[in-house]
């Protein structure tokens, strides 16, 4: 199949909202991660509260943030998860209150509570849950909270201290940040303002690479990109509280560089130019405590994601990592301005089908806030997810209102307004993007991804046309690999599109994303079919769960006339993509087609055209499901012998 992400996406996921966590799973630090708090600390709290009553305990004594985030209506949630989706955390907290009052209380239990007790004002209340505890002072929940309950009961000092004698027992940095955000939430810049600068000798500031990760350090410096930008933006406003304005400058531009376009960033730096204060409230206790369950739902994201990942790849429905939701809910209630994150949370119910929490987080960001028109964007996507195509072009729209001259808002509403159907207003808004994008790299963006839209609505010429400026604008790999894309469908693109794809492939020649980019073009071809059947079969060696290249080699064993060999791997295919997708779906119903299953191939044909297809795939799947294949079957032909292969060592060079 075509490679995914053939158009850039650059407004709708998690990412994109300045510094966020994307739960994004961790290949890069296996042991330490296993020493995480994930496993100790929250990984017991879903299944501690999880088996309640149906009918949620009382949450009177939950703070004011908490129960400010109460669901509407009936709140019989069979488990805690069901609460998480619907972002309603009043609810999680009176059930871990629930747990916790019926027997011997625990780390996870504890974490929860003492969250909330320090946010209603309540640290003799605090203190007493950390009481319970056998680690109460060394590990468990005693190195994440003791120092926020001292800090709650009038000892800064003290508080800092507590922090650095539990900061050697929490995994990567998160020790440091616990200092540094203790010492900036009791008003100690200057001490903050040194501890962050240690930490920032010890992180790689150099951005992670768009393109796929070839060796370990690059998948490492990915994998940890989340964290370090949110570590310098808090180092950036230290310096801009204190008044030190070239440092401040500087830190700023390395944040811009991990996370561009960022809206708080930019106008930060606007008024560090002006001799004003950062947009964001100083850390308070309550705000420090939310923003420290930040930096934990970013480390249980990439845990959880993890495990995840080595146990089992098959997409699943729900959330990826429970806990990571859960401490992102808690964090933004604690702290409000964190409004990139609240969007980042939403779009991560949005992607477990939790859309009722999504707008109900989404609505939280004030009018006003720097982040409003992304809110606008997000209620847009939301609405697409949902098939309610009028109300996502209306907030596309509006979002472009608020925001007329950012042209990363109105690449996003022109990407919402495309599979909304919306053909000339979504041109229009591509248009708008590209008056306001001035970078050559910008540029590219927008150019590739309006070919994706004109490739959408069926103008293949245009498409191509837009791919081939792209490239000339900015040749990084991804808009390359997605002009080959167009190319493909293109009349005597062809040799062009294997050009290209022989170029991205001796750049990278174990990349598994650009082993399917050149094997899928080659097949197109008669002349193409033994090479581009080799190329495929490696690609699968080396990712054997990446389902665009295993559909690719199922179609590749499909023009081979090997109809049961097709079957097998792109029902796999189809079994590993994370959501419908037409292309695997159309190959599917093909094969069923040609083994006698007509039925079964009509309805996956159905399906596929359910899955929003591009309009010259709609087109032949219309046909399709009236009429059937009417093209000869394949011959059936033995595929060459393949040498045995394997993949060099990612230290090999």
């Amino acid at each position: 199949m075509h490679p995914d992400g053939a158009a850039p996406n650059v407004a709708l996921s998690a990412d994109d909202f300045g510094r966020t966590a994307s739960g994004a799973t961790d290949m890069g630090f296996g042991m330490s991660l296993r020493r995480s708090i994930a496993a100790a600390v929250l990984t017991t709290a879903l299944a501690a509260c999880a088996t309640g009553a149906a009918t949620d305990a009382s949450s009177d004594r939950n703070s004011p943030a908490v129960r400010a985030t109460a669901a509407p209506g009936a709140r019989d949630y069979n488990k805690t998860t069901d609460a998480i989706l619907a972002a309603d955390l009043d609810s999680v907290v009176a059930r871990a209150r629930a747990a916790g009052a019926t027997g011997p209380s625990n780390a996870a239990v504890a974490s929860i509570v003492v969250m909330d007790e320090l946010a209603a004002g309540r640290p003799s209340s605090a203190r007493a849950m950390l009481d319970t505890l056998p680690e109460r002072y060394r590990g468990g929940a005693g190195d994440l909270l003791e120092a926020w309950v001292t800090l709650a009961e009038g000892d800064p000092a003290k508080a800092a201290d507590r922090a650095r004698e539990a900061a050697p027992r929490l995994p990567g940095r998160l020790g440091a940040v616990l200092v540094a955000l203790i010492e900036e939430s009791s008003g100690g810049l200057a001490a903050a303002e040194q501890t962050y600068a240690r930490i920032e000798t010890t992180l790689d500031v150099a951005p992670p690479s768009e393109d796929e990760p070839d060796s370990l350090e690059d998948a490492v410096r990915q994998l940890a990109a989340p964290q370090t930008s949110q570590i310098l933006y808090r180092a950036a406003l230290v310096k801009h509280r204190l008044g030190k304005k070239d440092d401040a400058q500087r830190l700023y531009g390395l944040v811009d560089r991990f996370a561009p376009n960022s809206p708080d960033v930019d106008l930060n730096i606007a008024r560090l130019a002006r001799g004003e204060g950062p947009v964001e409230p100083a850390l308070d206790k309550t705000r420090g405590l939310g923003r420290w369950a930040l930096f934990l739902s970013e480390e249980f994201g990439r845990t959880e994601g993890l495990a995840q990942a080595i146990s089992d790849p098959t997409p699943h429905d729900g959330l990826v990592s429970p806990s990571a939701a859960l401490f992102s809910q808690i964090g933004i209630a604690l702290d409000p301005s964190a409004t990139d994150w609240t969007l980042g949370a939403a779009y991560t119910l949005m992607g477990a089908k939790g859309y009722a929490g999504a707008e109900r987080l989404i609505r939280r960001i004030p009018a006003n806030d720097v982040y409003a028109p992304d809110a606008a964007v997000s209620l847009a996507e939301l609405a697409l997810r949902q098939d309610d195509f009028a109300a996502a072009a209306t907030e596309a729209q509006r979002a472009m209102r608020l925001a007329p001259n950012r042209w990363t808002i109105a690449l996003s509403a022109a990407s919402v307004l495309t599979r909304a159907g919306r053909d000339a207003p979504a041109i229009a808004a591509y248009e708008a993007a590209l008056s306001h994008a001035t970078l050559p790299r910008d540029r590219a963006t927008v150019l590739i991804s309006r070919a994706a839209a004109h490739h959408y609505f069926g103008r293949v010429e245009k498409a191509v046309d837009d791919g081939r400026a792209a490239v000339a604008a900015d040749r990084r790999a991804d808009i390359r690999i997605a002009a080959v894309s167009y190319l493909l469908d293109y009349p005597d693109g062809w040799t062009e599109a294997v050009r290209m794809g022989r170029e991205l492939l001796t750049e990278k020649p174990e990349s598994v994303a650009r082993l399917n980019q050149l094997g899928y073009t080659l097949i197109h071809r008669p002349e193409g079919l033994e090479e581009g059947y080799r190329l495929l079969s490696r690609g699968v060696t080396l990712g054997e769960n990446d389902y665009a290249v295993i559909d690719s080699l199922g179609w590749a064993y499909y023009l081979y006339g090997d109809f049961e060999q097709a079957l097998a791997l792109i029902e796999r295919a189809n079994d590993l993509s994370p959501e419908p997708n037409a292309e695997i779906l159309d190959h599917l119903g093909d094969v069923y087609w040609r083994l006698t299953k007509q039925d079964e191939a009509r309805e996956t044909w159905k399906k596929a055209l359910g899955a929003k297809p591009e309009a010259r795939r709609r087109a032949t799947l219309d046909a399709k499901v009236a009429g059937g294949l009417t093209t000869p079957a394949p011959e059936r032909r033995r595929p060459p012998t393949l040498e045995p292969f394997t993949p060099r060592q990612r230290s090999d060079t």
